[in-house]
């Protein structure tokens, strides 16, 4: 049996990430949810590399955009794969 992939979802609507949550674990997913770029950056900066395999964002967030947290979080873990999406 296949290890989990472990996602890291991002989005500051908790209804859409509730449901991507749920529409992630229900496919086999390991997901770490979390309703703030600031949240996944202090996420992101506290585990150890490899510990995620797909950083999840929302493009449009207050304070910071997924651009912005997808290039910080890069600067963190340079090899962690990231994907923006818009609702």
């Amino acid at each position: 049996m296949r290890p989990k992939k472990t996602i890291l979802c991002v989005d500051d609507n908790e209804q859409i990430l509730s449901v991507r949550t749920f529409l992630l674990q229900t496919r086999g997913y390991r997901v770490i949810a979390v309703p703030t770029p600031q949240e996944a950056l202090e996420t992101v900066a506290n585990a150890t590399p490899g510990a995620f395999d797909l950083l999840l964002c929302d493009l449009l967030m207050p304070g910071m955009d997924g651009n912005e947290l997808v290039r910080r979080a890069k600067e963190l873990q340079p090899s962690l794969p990231a994907m923006i999406i818009s609702g």
